[in-house]
């Protein structure tokens, strides 16, 4: 192994210690519910102090809201920070973020409980600069590019987990304040680190703007299958609005927007399903809610094997004509199908489990809410930079994504409480959730 790529090696493993620690700490942030009961967040909406307050749980699912509309909200606005002005500067901000974010939080449980808001949007915003630095790093590799950006998201769902892990020091008399703002400073200083070792991948937008190194080779100089394809993308999609307005793009938005409203819908409800499946025992629903994040981490199993689906495909495909760009364009999408599938069944499951008050459907939930959501975002990286110019990498995952924070402020008045809007609610997601299928079965049958 030459100098070079033992770099690139230890860059991507830095980077999965990232995602691991930092990039999507919001995702768990069911778990340490009890404790903020505990430290009395919001006590002052529940005139009598207890586990069961309805006023106190929305709030808590708006904190959620909140966090998850900033991660979606803020990432076209990031992309372009990101391709202006390169990837040290954006660790630089990055960990600035991560700091003021948890010290946000951290402050919240001793001053004004407000201040859980301004934290976790911040901690969206440091997290989808983490997301696009690294997910571009794949480029270089890209014989396994799906499996990395899969283990990336998986490692991104799993990252909950350290949430919950807050939770458990405060089971064992760790505060809230002394958690977050160790884990601000351990993350910042790491962040800070690490910006001094970025590799120099070239990025997706010109290099004069960013000033940083475009030594590797460049997009069209690789080959995806036997014939040129990358070419082919790039004559075929010359600006970002011939992506936009495309109908393999506008698919995928769908596709994505119905799986991902229904995954955060889920995490944001979570609480309040569990409160009307289980009134009157709050030891289970704590217990639930504890134990979530940590079922979450078998993300890290789901989510490359969707990557190693894609991967394998196709490194295994077979054309009829290898000089026939367009052919070799929708063979190298159809090996998207079986994954995209996969994650539509999975969702519908997770759909119907979750309206089930038995303890063993709330596990079933769990899980399948894990493949769904370890798969979804795996995919919608690698679907666009196969699909479409690694160049328009930042933008057009950044407007798909913007768009998914533009759909997440319907969970604002959708936010019921009652079990009957509840229940109603969730027979209308199963029904959307099926729609889902449409964008797999039109790039199976498309010739």
């Amino acid at each position: 192994m030459n100098w070079n790529k033992f770099v690139e090696c230890f860059v991507l493993f830095i980077a999965m210690i990232e995602m691991f620690f930092f990039s999507g700490l919001m995702l768990g942030f069911n778990s340490i519910i009890p404790s903020l009961m505990k430290e009395n967040f919001f006590s002052k909406y529940c005139p009598i102090r207890n586990s069961t307050c309805s006023a106190r749980n929305q709030i808590y699912s708006y904190v959620i809201i909140s966090a998850i509309i900033s991660l979606n909200l803020s990432a076209f606005i990031c992309g372009v920070f990101f391709d202006k002005f390169g990837q040290i500067y954006t660790k630089y901000l990055s960990s600035l973020l991560f700091f003021f974010g948890c010290l946000f939080i951290a402050l919240s449980s001793i001053t004004v409980n407000e201040l859980l808001y301004p934290g976790v949007i911040i901690l969206g915003f440091c997290s989808q600069f983490i997301i696009l630095y690294n997910y571009s790093l794949t480029i270089s590799f890209h014989k396994c590019q799906n499996i990395l950006i899969s283990i990336f998201s998986s490692l991104l769902d799993i990252s909950a987990v350290v949430i919950g892990l807050i939770g458990l020091t405060h089971r064992s008399g760790v505060s809230i304040f002394n958690s977050f703002l160790t884990l601000g400073i351990f993350g910042s200083v790491i962040l800070l680190i690490n910006s001094t070792k970025c590799l120099n991948v070239k990025r997706l937008s010109n290099p004069q703007e960013n000033g940083e190194s475009d030594k590797l080779e460049k997009p069209q100089d690789r080959l995806d299958g036997p014939a040129n394809l990358q070419v082919y993308i790039n004559s075929k999609y010359h600006n970002l609005t011939s992506i936009v307005f495309n109908r393999y793009y506008l698919l995928h938005i769908v596709f994505t927007c119905i799986i991902f409203f229904r995954n955060i819908f889920f995490l944001s409800q979570l609480n309040i399903q569990l409160e009307i499946h289980f009134r009157g025992q709050p030891k289970v629903i704590e217990y639930l809610l504890f134990i979530s994040s940590f079922v979450f981490v078998f993300g890290i199993i789901a989510g490359p094997f969707s990557g190693a689906i894609v991967d394998y495909l196709k490194n295994n495909l077979e054309y009829q004509d290898k000089n026939d760009s367009e052919l070799v364009y929708k063979a190298n999408l159809k090996c998207f199908v079986i994954p995209f599938m996969i994650c539509s069944f999975m969702n519908v499951i997770m759909s119907i489990f979750i309206m089930i008050p038995q303890i063993w459907a709330v596990y079933m939930s769990f899980i399948a809410f894990t493949i769904t959501r370890s798969f979804v975002y795996s995919l919608y990286s690698g679907y666009i930079l196969t699909a479409f110019p690694k160049e328009y990498f930042g933008q057009a995952s950044g407007a798909c994504t913007t768009i998914w924070g533009i759909i997440s402020f319907l969970q604002y008045p959708l936010s019921f409480k009652d079990s009957m809007s509840v229940n109603i609610l969730n027979y209308i997601l199963i029904g959307m959730s099926c729609l889902a299928f449409i964008h797999p079965v039109v790039l199976l049958l498309k010739k």
